[in-house]
């Protein structure tokens, strides 16, 4: 196995063509390990995510660049100098939201000649704007439940009656949390009036929306010219969060929904989709009643799933981006229904924090622990842990350990619950309730 200190410090001596991921979290190592299988020669960002996917024995560089979410000037300068400097590099994939965002938002084009892979910077911020999307699928008769967009000194008692309990609240600023959460539930008006007076600030609109009922459902896709691919459906069975918010850490394949499918063909033509995306529903197991939550135009945190069942969306996002027809997978196993898939990283750091934040007893944190070594055994495949590529995922453990090896990594254990900019945001009166 090619050291670290080699990769970190590694010279081109072959003739593959390289590709760049940015985005270091657990979607980049599936991402990596298909590519080099692929015959690319993979060079990862260290930053910008849990990290530690440089360890992984299918990356073969890392390259260390200035943080996304807090200085995406001096990202963009070190990034034009790398392309130019490096031109084996023909590819560079963002794997992470915020790395999506910012290719949309600052570099439409790359220096060097390198290739973007990622759908076309005006899909992307149309997919970013949630409240343009939920209008999108209510055009495109797409089921939607009840929403509004609640922003300081608007009537926004209103609009939560009008909404409706239970209600899930969330940031409209892309990569923004309340307390550490990418969305809350809140189930009585007093606890509304309450969430509605700490967190309707200035700058910070939140969109509301009633809460559905049942499982949420990833429809993962590739597109070109507004036509699917290929796609494969997956429920979430437990989140890293109590209130099923949050992201996946057990999930399971299913066997195609025709309605959640031909939604998302309707979502993909009205928007002209071409690349790699995930459309997210709420399914209600007893009526079949479904709600369309978000698409999402990158790739997914359990992207590992669709290349495990052989779909080679990674690939295939490569290969739209450069305007070929792509080539069929070779191995794809079918959907097969009750393929279940785990996060355990993800699974612990929830409990963690669930515990650190009083949301678990002594009795609660037991039971968890539970259904993690339960998942976690009956798991078929895991989102980072293989046997023979096995660093990445010790080396995220270990610094739940020893926190100090985060010097190893471009990341910090602090960093991964940050949202980017929300104290600029809020100020320094940021409430420490949770709704």
């Amino acid at each position: 196995m090619t050291s670290v200190a080699s990769k970190l410090f590694a010279e081109v001596t072959d003739n593959r063509p390289s590709i760049l991921l940015l985005g270091n979290y657990r979607p980049a190592l599936a991402v990596a390990r298909v590519l080099r299988d692929q015959g690319f020669r993979v060079v990862m960002g260290k930053r910008g995510g849990e990290g530690f996917n440089e360890y992984s024995r299918f990356v073969e560089e890392a390259w260390d660049h200035p943080p996304v979410e807090t200085d995406a000037a001096g990202l963009q300068t070190a990034l034009t100098e790398f392309l130019i400097e490096r031109d084996d590099i023909q590819f560079v994939f963002p794997i992470s939201e915020a790395f999506v965002m910012f290719f949309a938002e600052r570099m439409l084009s790359l220096p060097g000649g390198a290739t973007l892979v990622s759908p076309r910077a005006d899909l992307v911020k149309t997919c970013a704007d949630k409240v343009t999307m939920l209008y999108t699928a209510v055009e495109e008769d797409v089921p939607v439940l009840p929403c509004a967009v609640l922003v300081a000194d608007s009537d926004n008692e209103a609009l939560g009656r009008e909404v409706g309990l239970p209600i899930v609240a969330r940031p409209l600023t892309p990569g923004a949390k309340i307390n550490e959460k990418k969305a809350v539930i809140i189930d009585t008006w007093p606890d509304y009036l309450q969430f509605v007076a700490d967190w309707c600030k200035p700058n910070f609109p939140i969109l509301i929306q009633r809460k559905a009922v049942g499982p949420r459902i990833n429809v993962f896709f590739t597109a070109r010219n507004g036509e699917l691919i290929n796609d494969l459906q997956t429920y979430i069975r437990r989140t890293d969060s109590l209130d099923g918010t949050g992201y996946a850490v057990d999930g399971v394949t299913m066997a195609t929904s025709a309605a959640l499918l031909e939604d998302c063909k309707k979502l993909v033509k009205a928007l002209d989709y071409t690349g790699i995306g995930i459309a997210q529903f709420i399914v209600d197991p007893k009526t079949g009643e479904r709600c369309f939550l978000e698409l999402n135009p990158r790739v997914a945190g359990s992207q590992a799933i669709t290349e495990q069942m052989g779909f080679e969306m990674s690939r295939i996002a490569v290969d739209l981006a450069v305007g070929l027809e792509p080539q069929p997978p070779k191995r794809v196993r079918g959907i097969r229904s009750g393929f279940r898939y785990a996060w355990v990283y993800g699974d612990v750091r929830g409990l963690r924090a669930a515990w650190a934040q009083g949301e678990v007893g002594i009795g609660g944190a037991a039971l968890w622990a539970l259904k993690i070594f339960w998942t976690a055994l009956w798991a078929d495949h895991h989102m980072s842990w293989v046997w023979h590529d096995p660093l990445p995922a010790l080396m995220l453990f270990a610094r739940q350990v020893f926190p100090s090896l985060e010097r190893l990594s471009g990341t910090s254990v602090k960093r991964e619950t940050d949202a980017p900019g929300l104290s600029d945001l809020l100020g320094d009166d940021r409430p420490a309730r949770e709704a």
